[in-house]
């Protein structure tokens, strides 16, 4: 995938006036001071605030665009803040540095709250304060008993951000679907902030992976992921409970490997670790190139009844796999490999496609039989 990368410039998102606000631009070198006065009516000014001349578009940028949108705020009810909160560290380090190093947030307009559930909270204090370089004493703690884990937000305090940011995030959305890119990005960094993995841990069972959505005021966010899914070559259906409950749902091993291919999980440590250890687990069978599977076998010396002991199968099975009526499986193929004249690149070389567990479809992206034939 090649590397995409464009510059806009920030003042298209800043508003001639919105509301009560009339805004002003001074061009301070590659940055832009950016104020606000309020007319028709008695008040206080909001501060001024300074941001980049330039923002330049690429796949991170489209992360963190998807991760607000998931897991940030942007209610017509408070127009003086933006908050983002969530509770993986390697999320909550990505978007900090968002907010610093690509908006030029200062930390000094932001407020770190920790919400903890054990004991003082000095121990999450601690923990954030490495995580993130920023002294203990930046960070507010709350307590909740409604929480497993921590949970930290980033909340900036500007009132001219706020307007920008929303702004900024409704014209970016076209273009992002658009690019290939850029789609693939926003589809990361949302899921990093709603997405699921459906494992049935009791029936070892990869049921679906989704995204979640409020039904009740999210129709258009929901529209938008299908179309970017769509565009993908990704079949998805949405589920809408009762409440506030809703998920797009994507089911079917053909559909994982495109996501895979998006590099849906890789936002998130978590998710994809959860991933990879399904993936891992499950039962991966290949069909070979033909002649490629009589030289192979060929040159083993084994005979079916060694070969079936050494890859926990039955000479039946072996001897059907030999004729090519059945298929091998990875973990089968690479201990053969180490009786072969074959190297494991030669093999994988002539692994035509997979089809994993008793699924019927078979997948033939190259790039994903290397990662599972690597990772099993």
């Amino acid at each position: 995938m090649p590397v995409y990368s464009m510059k806009i410039k920030t003042n298209e998102f800043i508003p001639d006036i919105f509301r009560n606000r009339k805004f002003s631009i001074e061009e301070l070198g590659d940055k832009i001071k950016v104020s606000s006065k309020i007319f028709g009516k008695s008040g206080s000014n909001p501060k001024s605030i300074i941001l980049p001349k330039q923002i330049e578009l690429n796949g991170s940028f489209a992360e963190a665009i998807g991760l607000y949108i998931g897991d940030g705020k942007l209610t017509e009810r408070d127009l003086r803040h933006s908050s983002f909160g969530n509770k993986d560290e390697d999320i909550i380090k990505f978007m900090l540095e968002f907010f610093v190093k690509t908006m030029n947030i200062p930390l000094d307009k932001m407020t770190l709250t920790i919400t903890y559930r054990i004991g003082d909270g000095s121990v999450s204090k601690k923990k954030w304060s490495n995580i993130l370089g920023v002294c203990s004493e930046k960070f507010k703690l709350k307590q909740s008993n409604r929480i497993k884990n921590d949970m930290l937000t980033i909340q900036i305090n500007s009132t001219i951000f706020r307007i920008f940011l929303k702004n900024m995030i409704a014209c970016l959305l076209i273009k992002f679907k658009e690019n290939v890119i850029l789609r693939r990005g926003f589809l990361r960094g949302y899921f990093a902030a709603e997405g699921t993995i459906g494992f049935n841990k009791k029936e070892n069972f990869l049921n679906y992976i989704g995204f979640a959505y409020n039904p009740l005021k999210e129709h258009s966010l929901r529209n938008y992921c299908i179309e970017c899914l769509n565009l993908e070559n990704i079949e998805s259906k949405y589920k809408e409970r009762t409440g506030n409950r809703a998920e797009i749902i994507i089911t079917k091993w053909s559909n994982y490997s495109k996501l895979w291919k998006v590099g849906l999980f890789d936002r998130c440590d978590r998710k994809k670790n959860i991933f990879d250890e399904i993936l891992y687990t499950r039962k991966v069978y290949c069909k070979l190139n033909n002649k490629f599977r009589k030289r192979f076998f060929g040159c083993i010396s084994l005979t079916q009844r060694n070969i079936a002991d050494l890859t926990n199968s039955w000479q039946g099975n072996i001897c059907r796999v030999l004729s090519g009526n059945n298929l091998i499986t990875i973990n089968q193929l690479k201990t053969l490999s180490n009786y072969s004249n074959y190297s494991e690149e030669s093999i994988l070389e002539n692994i035509k496609s997979v089809r994993i567990g008793t699924t019927k479809i078979f997948i033939y992206d190259r790039e994903f039989i290397e990662y599972l034939f690597k990772g099993n």
